[in-house]
């Protein structure tokens, strides 16, 4: 498609970059009656088939401007090369110094073959063609930069290639404020790049009709994070959000889990909300629905509705650490570590259960905490005076403390029947010590980690049993309904 823009354009100033950029060095002759008929900035990267090579071209025309500039008096004094020069030479070694990692450069004026040096320590110089590839595709584009004319428009195919992340985003910060002349349009799969520019315009490359590319800018999508749309846009999968990062359990997991699905994590629970939200608010946009994952931290029914009108499943657990000593996980791991003996399964419910006994206070406490921040009303106050809005906050308050203590109330005899039932499974969707999977040395683990390890890869190699987990408590996301929820049985 690049290579089609500046034709498209009609535009004498477009100037392309592909990606198939040739960056070697290597002294090359021109074939046997081949010759360039004009020496023109555009004929850089077409000049291979003839023998040329692009950078000894780019010199070539750098080495003729830099004379026409003394010629006309347009010199300046370059520090790095002790001598008066050309503004432009000058303003290409001062570049390439300051942002090369490592080695500076030097041009030379005896060499016609070989233009530039490079040196580490002032003593040992290198040739140019001895340079890593990122050396020389930073001189590259520097030469090239410098030399495009005022107000051109500067296509670059993959700026990443040859160029570490840090920097490709350095040079280009810097050409995009020297050069703000030029309008720079990049084509890349860096996500890290893309999230480094500052006033660019966002334009997504949906696919060729036949007749013509189909582009839709990307400009506003709900504070939708351009990494997230640069996933999005580079699967073909149906999206899950998940909390946590990309090394959270919660990724680990649910990647094992749904592999019809591309995991995303997105840190907090209400990132994947919003998330869900905005996704699914601009299907013509990204033409796949979204899901979600989030813990169920004791969400009452009235939000678990809301939840699932956008496609938002609620964990069947308190938290993602309590479906990792699941029954069936725990069942399956106490068999692979004890040659098919489930006694010590057996033993660490029991001590499980004996631990919701003596954590029976804790766990109300975290109820309390949650419940009371999910019931939080945020209703629209009009102030009339002031003793009729206090007023009006007192019986809101009333109103509040009635309903949390009916629920806690409530959630008290549950609790305490759960308790008296010694239900296993009941249990441990209940618990909200993350520290219970630390018991996981009584199977014989020698800690959780190497538990969580040994279960991951297990359900590495056992897609039949990671289909038995998923039927079980996310049946519903399984079967990709939009009203993907399992609520917190008691």
């Amino acid at each position: 498609m690049l290579k089609q823009l500046p034709s498209v354009l009609g535009d004498k100033n477009s100037y392309l970059i592909p990606s198939d950029r040739d960056i070697g060095w290597g002294i090359k002759k021109p074939r046997l009656g081949s010759k360039v008929q004009e020496k023109e900035l555009e004929s850089t990267f077409k000049l291979d088939e003839m023998g040329w090579s692009a950078n000894r071209f780019l010199t070539m025309l750098l080495t003729s401007k830099a004379g026409d500039e003394e010629k006309a008096g347009q010199v300046t004094y370059s520090k790095d090369m002790n001598r008066l020069t050309s503004i432009t030479l000058a303003k290409t070694v001062e570049i390439f110094n300051a942002l090369s990692p490592s080695r500076k450069i030097r041009y030379t004026f005896e060499k016609q073959d070989e233009r530039w040096v490079l040196y580490d320590d002032g003593v040992t110089e290198y040739s140019i063609s001895e340079a890593s590839d990122g050396e020389r595709s930073l001189l590259q584009y520097i030469i090239y930069i410098l030399l495009c004319p005022q107000n051109s428009f500067v296509f670059i195919d993959e700026p990443e290639n040859h160029l570490n992340t840090a920097l490709l985003c350095t040079l280009f910060d810097f050409f995009e404020r020297e050069r703000k002349d030029i309008i720079f349009i990049y084509c890349t799969h860096c996500i890290d790049f893309i999230e480094s520019r500052e006033n660019a315009k966002l334009l997504y490359l949906k696919g060729f009709t036949g007749k013509g590319w189909n582009i839709e800018p990307v400009d506003d999508f709900d504070n939708i994070p351009i990494s997230v749309i640069a996933s999005i846009i580079g699967t073909k999968k149906e999206l899950l959000f998940v909390e946590g990062t990309s090394t959270s359990l919660d990724n680990k997991l649910y990647s094992r889990l749904f592999q019809q699905f591309r995991i995303m994590p997105v840190g907090s629970c209400e990132k994947v909300k919003e998330l869900c939200k905005s996704v699914n608010g601009h299907h013509t946009m990204f033409q796949r629905k979204a899901y979600g994952i989030i813990d169920n931290d004791f969400r009452s029914p009235h939000e678990i509705k809301k939840l699932k009108a956008n496609g938002i499943f609620v964990l069947a657990f308190s938290e993602i650490e309590n479906i990792l000593i699941c029954e069936e996980f725990v069942e399956q791991m106490c068999a692979i570590k004890n040659d098919g003996d489930l006694s010590r399964a057996t033993e660490f419910k029991e001590k499980i259960l004996e631990m919701m006994k003596h954590d029976k206070s804790k766990i109300m406490t975290d109820y309390i905490n949650k419940a009371h921040l999910n019931m939080r009303e945020n209703p629209a106050f009009e102030y009339r005076s002031p003793l009729k809005l206090r007023r009006e906050i007192m019986r809101l308050n009333r109103k509040s403390t009635q309903k949390l203590m009916n629920e806690i109330l409530k959630f008290r005899k549950e609790l305490d029947s759960i308790i008296s039932e010694a239900n296993y499974t009941k249990v441990v969707r209940q618990l909200p010590n993350k520290r219970i999977i630390d018991y996981v040395t009584i199977l014989g683990f020698k800690n959780s980690q190497e538990y969580i390890d040994e279960l991951l890869s297990y359900l590495d190699s056992n897609e039949d049993f990671a289909h038995q987990i998923v039927e079980l408590y996310f049946s519903d996301l399984n079967c990709g309904s939009q009203s993907a929820v399992i609520p917190l049985t008691m």
